[in-house]
């Protein structure tokens, strides 16, 4: 057991270097603990050290950590030292180092947590988009009118932003994508099919089609998707899970219902 951390105690900040963002941060563990935890990160870039198994976790961590940095334009280099002479100061990672990482892991499937939705309705997605062209530079109206259909909690207004950025309906910014007025001309049926072509073409969508090798969404098992989270998505608790499986689930049924109407 002392070659594992089965969990980290805190960070204490012991000194900040103006002009440089420099934080230095100390972490109280043992010296095999702190060994250990210094190789892993400093190997994180390493092929050797991506092709393990078990250390996709630590991977996959770092990769959704570098995600949301680059949402916000962060670079950020990352250096570890301890008291070991041939550890004492670990070569540096960057955020710029995650396309190598990632190019490790091409041959296995994988999806960040914020490409796995949470916005269980459609027809509220459709809403939220129009939403959007109605009330392009007004943010504020747009959350405010969103939560007054069915008197959503609060959570949902981001869960359904997230999700039309999932679907390429709203940039990063949250303003609305060409995809999102191409949807707002639609009729309400056509508006489902194009959705599902949103779909298809998402992170996610096209994880689950290549790990249940589909061809199309009819060969998509939806009774698996908790499977498909677990094997694509290991940074999600099991309680998370199940509550995204959930939207994917219902999103499913939404194209299908679509194809269903069309084919009688």
């Amino acid at each position: 057991k002392e070659n594992k951390i089965f969990s980290l105690p805190s960070f204490t900040p012991t000194q900040a270097i103006p002009g440089s963002w420099t934080i230095i941060l100390h972490i109280n563990l043992k010296s095999e603990q702190s060994n250990l935890l210094a190789k892993a990160i400093s190997s994180l870039p390493s092929t050797e050290y991506g092709e393990n198994e078990s250390n996709s976790s630590m991977v996959d961590s770092w990769r959704e950590c570098v995600a949301k940095l680059k949402e916000s334009n962060l670079r950020v280099n990352l250096a570890v030292s301890t008291n070991t002479p041939e550890l004492h100061v670990v070569r540096a990672i960057s955020t710029e180092d995650s396309p190598n990482v990632e190019e490790f892991f091409q041959p296995k499937i994988r999806v960040l947590s914020h490409d796995v939705p949470q916005a269980d309705s459609l027809e509220r997605v459709v809403d939220f988009a129009s939403l959007l062209i109605q009330y392009p530079s007004s943010p504020e109206t747009v959350r405010q009118k969103f939560l007054e259909i069915d008197e959503m909690a609060d959570r949902q207004y981001y869960y359904y932003q997230r999700g039309l950025k999932i679907l390429g309906l709203a940039d990063e910014r949250g303003r609305p994508t060409n995809a999102c007025f191409t949807l707002n001309r639609l009729s309400t049926e056509e508006k489902i099919r194009f959705l599902s072509y949103q779909f298809i073409s998402s992170n996610v969508g096209l994880a689950w089609f290549n790990w249940q090798n589909a061809s199309d969404l009819s060969e998509i098992e939806s009774a698996k998707a908790v499977d498909f989270l677990i094997a694509v998505c290991p940074s999600l608790s099991e309680i998370t899970v199940k509550r995204r499986a959930q939207t994917l689930q219902s999103w499913l049924r939404s194209f299908r219902g679509y194809e269903e109407k069309k084919e009688n």
